[in-house]
């Protein structure tokens, strides 16, 4: 679980001394809860993981409460992260449908729970444009994992 290029496959996973994040104790079906161990407060998600094909849940660790917010699902494919859905939630902390908009200016704008692809360059290096309204999507927001997010989310767990 680090950032770019950081798998290494003679070792057969990320090596502690390049790991970035933190699992906490507690899964929602299986899938590991992840901060970031530098910025445990701000939005992050891993570049590799560790297993082959695996899907984290990352999140920030409120700074006055210390509770533990889901606000990424990572889905990996090979060790590199493939895809994100990046959640927003609501004041009642319901997931917020997707919706595209033109600003006064012209711009085309998204708001509300939505994915993008995370392409990798022939290095391996895994990104993607940031503000890239084509590579923004709608996702369900009926499925089930999201939804036990949001429980997850609603239980204000805390970081142990």
């Amino acid at each position: 679980m680090g950032g770019n290029c950081s798998y290494d496959e003679e070792w057969g996973g990320v090596p502690i001394e390049k790991r970035k994040f933190m699992e906490m104790d507690k899964k929602i079906d299986g899938h590991k809860i992840l901060v970031n161990a530098e910025t445990p407060s701000h939005k992050s998600t891993p570049e590799n993981s560790n297993s082959e094909s695996p899907i984290y849940l990352c999140g920030v660790i409120d700074k006055q409460t210390g509770e533990v917010k889901i606000t990424t699902v990572a889905i990996y494919s090979k060790h590199l992260l493939v895809k994100t859905i990046d959640l927003e939630f609501d004041a009642n902390g319901n997931l917020k449908p997707f919706k595209t908009y033109v600003e006064k200016k012209g711009r085309k704008k998204t708001e509300g729970t939505h994915g993008h692809d995370m392409p990798a360059d022939e290095h391996g290096v895994v990104g993607r444009k940031r503000h890239d309204t084509s590579n923004t999507y709608p996702v369900d927001l009926n499925d089930e994992l999201l939804n036990k997010i949001v429980i997850f989310n609603k239980q204000h767990h805390k970081w142990k």
